[in-house]
């Protein structure tokens, strides 16, 4: 039938890519056939596709929405019940598809025909490796440039991992951070806040330890594109989260002038298709989607763009109650606790709970948050000198920070490497690396530098 039932084509279910013999997804070219609003799910005509699969693609209201805005802007955007105009049904359209496991067509990244698309619309779940890659040599040690570096989730990583610096540099403006990272590293060297470190300063840098090999990574300010901010997030444009593009340009600079450069980005998993895909396409990689519940008692489902190749995550027992304070249980042990946010106390779901000595609930303490993120005991604890900060305080800290098992588990090749291994790094997309940055400045910005730049050409290779 022209309209399969909804539960035939939205059920869970394993799916893989439609490729060619070199591994690169195969791009079809076609146009919209049908799309029901009410039903919220359309097809995609294409001969090839009919030939190969003896039906069309199913394409979901969500991928034909972030099409239609991506090129058409908001007001293109269709709501529940909406047609679409005869000029979208018109439209020529390039498209990769997934396969599920009934063998059905389902399309990804979309892009109208005769131009390149603006993102490739994939990502790497669990257990995929891109088969892309080129090997770097070991030499002279790595150097760690940890951009937004908040709570130093990245050198505690590296830490637990064996993995002796050559040089440990930090870039971050909340003081709360930049005291801990005082007290808890004073071999690093803090860069301030990331706007302000130049080129000079990075020329500096890599004359000083330009033989190692480099690690830039960061995890950019979410506010602006996590699904909690609904209807008012603004995405790559917001205040906080367009500082995305400071990373974009440091990673750059290394780029250009260094093979042995690994980078790894971390952000939430609950941003638009749309967000996810400027991010991909800025760096050039997909994002490989990980669950820090599959190693750790809590929730925290993440975006990874990294030129890192990414094995299979294992899942691992942990004992939820060893992590709790001494006579606390957890409410409901079946579940994984929910992911930690900064904002604590937005509803108290049953699996967010724990039962305390006297028998009362209560959320988590930063102590075991701490201990659940894989953090050292008073990891975000002052422990000599000034006030100490509230649990409120090392909650918010805590909760903008790495998982550092999941961490573990993503740098474990650098571990590797410093050992004297070769490094394989997976081959960035330099096609793509070309984009068009909006720089609307919001009333009442400071930055000079930033008030000068409407738009910014971002151009990682020469």
């Amino acid at each position: 039938t022209l309209w399969p039932v909804l539960s035939t084509v939205s059920h869970q279910c394993r799916r893989f890519m439609y490729t060619g013999d070199s591994g690169e997804p195969i791009v079809f070219h076609g146009h919209v056939k049908c799309f029901d609003g009410r039903r919220g799910y359309g097809f995609l005509e294409c001969a090839e596709i009919h030939h190969q699969f003896g039906r069309d693609a199913f394409v979901s209201k969500r991928d034909l929405n972030d099409f239609l805005v991506n090129y058409f802007g908001a007001d293109a955007e269709l709501e529940r019940g909406d047609a679409l105009s005869q000029e979208f049904v018109d439209l020529s359209i390039s498209f990769t598809v997934r396969v599920d496991s009934r063998g059905w067509p389902q399309v990804r990244s979309m892009c109208r025909s005769g131009e390149v698309a603006r993102s490739s619309g994939r990502v790497l779940r669990d257990g995929e490796v891109d088969c892309k890659t080129h090997v770097v040599a070991a030499h002279g040690g790595l150097v760690l440039l940890s951009l937004f570096d908040g709570i130093r989730g990245a050198s505690v990583s590296l830490q637990n991992l064996g993995v002796n610096l050559v040089a440990d540099l930090s870039s971050e403006v909340d003081r709360c951070c930049t005291l801990l990272c005082s007290q808890n590293f004073p071999g690093c060297t803090q860069l301030g806040d990331i706007c302000g470190v130049t080129e000079s300063v990075l020329d500096g840098l890599l004359r000083q330890y330009g033989d190692a090999t480099w690690l830039v990574i960061g995890g950019s300010p979410c506010q602006d594109l996590s699904c909690r901010r609904g209807l008012h997030r603004r995405g790559l444009q917001g205040k906080k989260s367009r500082l995305f593009f400071e990373y974009v340009r440091l990673l750059g600079f290394f780029l250009q002038r260094s093979l042995r450069c690994a980078f790894l980005l971390e952000n939430v998993a609950s941003m638009r298709n749309s967000d996810r895909d400027q991010i991909s396409a800025a760096l050039g990689v997909t994002p490989v989607e990980l669950d820090s519940c599959q190693v750790s008692p809590c929730r925290r489902k993440r975006y990874y763009w990294t030129n890192l190749v990414v094995m299979p995550l294992r899942p691992r027992k942990t004992d939820v109650h060893a992590m709790l304070d001494v006579g606390c249980t957890k409410l409901d042990p079946a579940s994984p606790f929910p992911c930690f946010t900064a904002h604590r106390g937005r509803g108290k779901l049953r699996s967010s709970l724990v039962v305390g000595v006297h028998g009362e609930l209560r959320e988590t303490t930063a102590d075991e948050r701490e201990r659940m993120l894989g953090f050292p005991h008073h990891h975000t604890q002052v422990r000599s000198g000034g006030a100490s900060l509230s649990d409120a305080v090392r909650s918010r800290l805590l909760g903008n920070s790495f998982s550092v098992p999941v961490l573990e588990h993503l740098l474990a090749p650098l571990a590797v490497h410093v050992k004297g291994e070769p490094l394989q790094l997976r081959v960035v997309q330099k096609c793509a690396l070309v984009m068009r940055v909006n720089r609307h400045m919001t009333e009442g910005a400071t930055d000079q530098a930033e008030q000068n730049l409407d738009d910014m050409w971002v151009n990682l290779f020469s």
